[in-house]
């Protein structure tokens, strides 16, 4: 896969979003536009996760789930003052120990905060020190620790392929 770098939104990405949406639709998925506010586990599974939508909250059941809720900027990642971290499902994040170390000093520099991320098996799950932290959950986009979109000029295109990945092996599993 490749990325033609152009900005967004663009004709390409509504073609491919909406032949997304038209093939979810046609597998029989439901798409509910909500926030996740808990998740329920057992053992090393998640079983459940609560979403509070715009009209309702309600708990959704299954039997794996996938984590692409973006970075930083889009909330995935959430800083504290203190640490940073996943608050959905509580996995571990990757980055620096000093604020010092989170950004560079020129503004399109190397900085560390694009990095920032949760670490994950081959499988995509998400991992401490190479061990799932749930068998049940897969990871995708970038919320994935360890690349800089920006710097690489891949987020498009790591969110597609990892986002298709994730889903697939958790439809797999």
């Amino acid at each position: 896969m490749f990325e033609i770098p152009v900005g967004e939104p663009n004709l390409l990405g509504i073609r491919l979003r909406e032949q997304l949406f038209d093939a979810v639709e046609a597998a029989g998925v439901e798409l509910t536009r909500a926030s996740v506010t808990d998740c329920s586990t057992v053992g090393g599974s998640i079983r459940s996760v609560s979403v509070d939508g715009a009209d309702s909250q309600r708990t959704i059941e299954g039997d794996a789930f996938v984590l692409a809720t973006g970075g930083v900027a889009a909330g995935g990642l959430v800083g504290t003052g203190t640490e940073v971290i996943e608050p959905i499902f509580d996995c571990p994040v990757d980055y620096p120990d000093t604020h010092r170390e989170w950004a560079a000093e020129g503004p399109l520099d190397d900085h560390a905060f694009a990095r920032f991320g949760v670490d994950v098996t081959p499988s995509l799950k998400p991992s401490v020190d190479g061990d799932p932290v749930f068998e049940n959950l897969f990871s995708a986009g970038s919320v994935l620790g360890g690349y800089n979109f920006v710097e690489e000029g891949a987020r498009t295109g790591v969110a597609v392929v990892t986002g298709y990945e994730a889903g697939r092996r958790a439809v797999d599993r």
